[in-house]
Order: structure tokens, then C-alpha cells, then sequence
């Protein structure tokens, strides 16, 4: 699905009849509607939409330069103006779906059009619970001959889905050379997280895995974080790219405060017509700590959500690049081969390759090309070269990096 080349803004509230801030407000609450996104001509007026198929929500949208992506409340610019929050992946499935419903029953031109999520990250665990609540949902409206999303895919780059795997990937991204020609890790360190390995798997499965008990969860993910992750910290290097320092605020990139210092000022503010109270958030802690109050990464395996996917035709890509750390490919690699599923036979006899592009390896890394009839796709690259793999039941396309020789789409 792609949007009008001018963006549109849309935010997700609950049920008000008020907009905040003294804002204008047009509202509409059709069984069918004609609105279409070039009608949006006022960039000062919220169209306020319901639809009686999601009952409880609205969703607001008007015109604007700038288009803010955020799901959670508190990061980018969003903003909820009676203070509402959403603190668990579930609970934001149904947010998620009521907006994505509202605005395809709404602007009926997009009606029909394939969906696809796509997500990077904490993505992980929320993409495959948005995506199964959306097709549940289409069963139900189904049933009463109703309209539904046209969800074809899920994307997920470098994503936490199966936190079986995380700590294990972690210590190869640090001691071994799943990364790095030579591991950049202390040896002593390294003996160190050998050791507490074991003892934090058996705690994590114990209380979050086999079964979830939130006190016991929490004190296993504690350990596991105290000898697994404290090294890492201890280093300095960027998480997301262990190749790099850790520079500047918590996410370690220095462009971070370029980037928010510009969007920041009022001047641009004005420009792209944002009308949010707050600054620039690029990760608000206030969101993190919501969700790990809830255990929320732990509390319900995310793995279970794709392999119902999967069982119902929705395909699944899974990429991840060699240099992050904090949701590393090791990690995404060993979930994916142990994933339980109607595949899992085919996928385990399908062999790992080198992926070619005009007759060289693409950037000196490996990986999993599968059979054309399993709908799960999985792909690491080495050396730092991140690729991207997009397939259909015959086809597969690599778009690699320009820096490791490519850069371009192939011609459909």
C-alpha cells in the first residue's frame, strides 16, 4: 500500500468528541464514505473519523508536510491529549487494527489494496501480533459479510521475535566471529558469559519460556542482562553497530541530536505544520518502561504468531544485518531453524548458500535462499552488508548496498 504523495497525518485516540488545543474539527460517521485524500485541503482542521465497524475509536487526520510514523505515544511527536497510554504489544494490535480499518472503509480508494507491515527491532515481537489480530479480525467480518484488509506480508529487520535465542546470539556477536574476523570482547569476559550461559537459559525457559510467571521472568531476565549484557555496556561500542563507538546520547549516534535539534526548531515546526505540544522523542524511556513494567518482550512468545501466519498463507521476511548486537542475526538465524511449523521439514533440508550477484559474492556473506513453495524467507549478510530479500512464490530480488556493489532494484 503507498500513500498520496503528499503525506497524511493520522493519529489514533480513543473515543472523544473534543480536539484538544482549540482545533477546529470536522467529523465523519458513514457506514460507507467517499472522503478522498486530495479533499484534505485544510492543513488547520482535524477530519475526525469513525466507522461503526470499530466501535470506541476515531481517528483524526488532516493535511501536513510531515507525516510523524510512531505507534507509541510519547515517541517522535505524537501525543494523546487526555493521557492515554498503551503499555502492551496486544493492546496496541488493536489500536493498530482499528486505524489501519477506519482509513481503508474510509478513503475507499485504497480499499482492496495489498497490505504490508514492515518494521525493524521491537518490531520482532509487535509485527507478528499486529498481523494476527488483523487477520483474525477478517475472519470475524467475514462471518458477517463484512469488509477486510487485504494483509499479504510481514517484513522485519534485525527484529527480538524468539527470546530463546537472543542471549546465545548475543555472546557469538561478542566472542566469536559471527561478526568480526577477531572478537572484540575481553577473553575474561568472555569465560565469564561462557559460564552464566547455561544458568540464564534454564532461568529465561524456566519462567519465561515453558511457562510465564512475571516474578520469576523478571529475576531470569535480570541475571541474564547482569552476565550477558553488562560487558557489552562496558565496552563502548554501539549496539546496533559493532563496528562503531557509542557516540553521542543513549542511541549512539551523533546525527540523533542534529536531527532532533532541527526538528526542534519552531521554524520547522511551522514548515511541516506539526501540532504536537511535545519536542522531537526519538525513544522515549517514558514508552520503555511502560512496556517492560509488563514484561511485554517476554510475556507471550512472538514466534507462535508467525508460525499461525504461516499456516494461513501470510508470508514472512526476516533480515538482519551482521553488525547489531542488540537484536543480532545469530539470534534470528537460530529462531528461524528451530520455528515450529507446517515447513519446517523443507525449510531444514534447504541448505545455506552464498547469495551471487553478476557472478560475486554479495558482500562476502551468506544466506538462506528457500524453496518457492514455503512462504518464510530468511537472509544475513557479513562484513556489515545488510540485504534485503523480497520474493514472491518463484522470484526472489536482492537489493544490495551501493558500498558492496549494487544499489539499484532489478526491473520487475
Amino acid at each position: 500500500m503507498f500513500l498520496h504523495p503528499w503525506a497524511l497525518c493520522a493519529t489514533l485516540l480513543a473515543c472523544f468528541s473534543r480536539v484538544a488545543h482549540g482545533q477546529e474539527q470536522i467529523r465523519i460517521s458513514t457506514a460507507r464514505s467517499n472522503l478522498r485524500l486530495p479533499s484534505l485541503a485544510l492543513e488547520d482542521t482535524y477530519i475526525v473519523l469513525a466507522h461503526e465497524s470499530v466501535p470506541g475509536y476515531t481517528v483524526r487526520v488532516k493535511k501536513t508536510d510531515f507525516c510523524d510514523p510512531t505507534v507509541n505515544v510519547g515517541v517522535g511527536f505524537s501525543y494523546a491529549d487526555y493521557a492515554e497510554t498503551v503499555e502492551t504489544t496486544e493492546d496496541a494490535a488493536r489500536n493498530v487494527h482499528a486505524f489501519i480499518n477506519i482509513f481503508f472503509q474510509t478513503f475507499t480508494e485504497f480499499a482492496g489494496r495489498p497490505l504490508h507491515l514492515s518494521g525493524e527491532s521491537y518490531a520482532g515481537r509487535y509485527l507478528p501480533a499486529f498481523a494476527s489480530y488483523i487477520h483474525d479480525q477478517n475472519r470475524l467480518a467475514q462471518a458477517v459479510g463484512g469488509e477486510t484488509i487485504n494483509l499479504q506480508s510481514v517484513l522485519i529487520g534485525n527484529g527480538i521475535t524468539d527470546i530463546s535465542t537472543l542471549y546465545p546470539g548475543r555472546y557469538e556477536i561478542e566472542c566469536g566471529t559471527a561478526a568480526l574476523e577477531v572478537p572484540f570482547q575481553k577473553v575474561s569476559t568472555c569465560v565469564r558469559m561462557k559460564m552464566a550461559l547455561p544458568r540464564c537459559q534454564r532461568a529465561m525457559y524456566d519462567s519465561c519460556i515453558d511457562q510465564f510467571d512475571a516474578i520469576g521472568c523478571n529475576a531470569a531476565v535480570n541475571l541474564c542482562d547482569s552476565e550477558l549484557s553488562t560487558g557489552y555496556w562496558a565496552s563502548g561500542r554501539n549496539p546496533y553497530d559493532i563496528s562503531k563507538p557509542c557516540e553521542g546520547t543513549s542511541l549512539c549516534y551523533n546525527e540523533n541530536a542534529v536531527i532532533k535539534a532541527y526538528l526542534d526548531d519552531p521554524s520547522i515546526r511551522n514548515l511541516l505544520c506539526v501540532s504536537s505540544p511535545n519536542n522531537f522523542t526519538a525513544c522515549s524511556s517514558a514508552v520503555g518502561t511502560g512496556f517492560r513494567a509488563h514484561l511485554d518482550k517476554w510475556a507471550v512468545p512472538s514466534q507462535h504468531y508467525v508460525s499461525g501466519l504461516l499456516a494461513r498463507g501470510i508470508r514472512i521476511l526476516i533480515y538482519a544485518g551482521t553488525y547489531d548486537w542488540q537484536c543480532n542475526w545469530v539470534a534470528n538465524r537460530m529462531w528461524v531453524d528451530k520455528l515450529e511449523w507446517d515447513g519446517a521439514d523443507a525449510w531444514a533440508a534447504e541448505a545455506w548458500r552464498s547469495w551471487g550477484v553478476d557472478g560475486s559474492v554479495a558482500g562476502g556473506g551468506s544466506l538462506c535462499l528457500t524453496p518457492s513453495d514455503p512462504p518464510l524467507n530468511s537472509a544475513n549478510s557479513t562484513r556489515g552488508a545488510t540485504i534485503f530479500l523480497l520474493s514472491s512464490d518463484s522470484i526472489s530480488a536482492p537489493i544490495i548496498p551501493e558500498d558492496v556493489g549494487g544499489g539499484m532494484l532489478p526491473e520487475a
